[in-house]
């Protein structure tokens, strides 16, 4: 596997592992066990994620595929959250619900200056460790724009 693949990887399981758990904090303040769930699950799948965007190419083509990919990842990591909860199927088509709006958002903003640093030979670590400090923005206005007291 090319060292540019791991990575890729790397930075996105560690993306995946820290919006996992800092988004759903915002809006699950009551179910300590989503954020803990979702932090694992983000983090484990996290790596496919980033290998899977690695071999789809380069250039502004990545934000709608970033933006598909994420969404079905963060629907994947919320809705595999909400079952580890046993709370019932909303809480499950919450996770399902906000984890598609944020991953897509998260996703689609990250992968194209993630992959331009990256092949520039430069350290794209910077960008991941402000996303995963943004990770409570989406899920906030998301909430609040859906009328959810936040």
């Amino acid at each position: 596997m090319p060292k540019d693949a791991e990575v890729w990887g790397f930075y996105f399981a560690a993306m995946g592992a820290f919006h996992g758990l800092l988004a759903p904090l915002v809006v699950a303040t009551s179910l300590p066990l989503f954020p803990l769930s979702a932090f694992m699950i983000g983090g484990g799948t996290g790596y496919i994620v980033g290998l899977a965007l690695h071999g789809l190419g380069r250039g502004a083509g990545l934000v709608p595929v970033g933006f598909i990919m994420g969404g079905l990842w963060g629907a994947t990591v919320g809705g595999a959250a909400g079952l580890c909860c046993h709370e019932g199927a909303n809480i499950v088509l919450f996770g399902v619900l906000f984890g598609a709006i944020s991953g897509a958002l998260q996703t689609a903003w990250v992968v194209w200056p993630f992959a331009t640093r990256a092949d520039r030979g430069e350290d794209p670590g910077p960008l991941i460790w402000a996303a995963c400090a943004l990770s409570p923005v989406a899920p906030f206005f998301i909430a609040s724009g859906l009328g959810y007291p936040v």
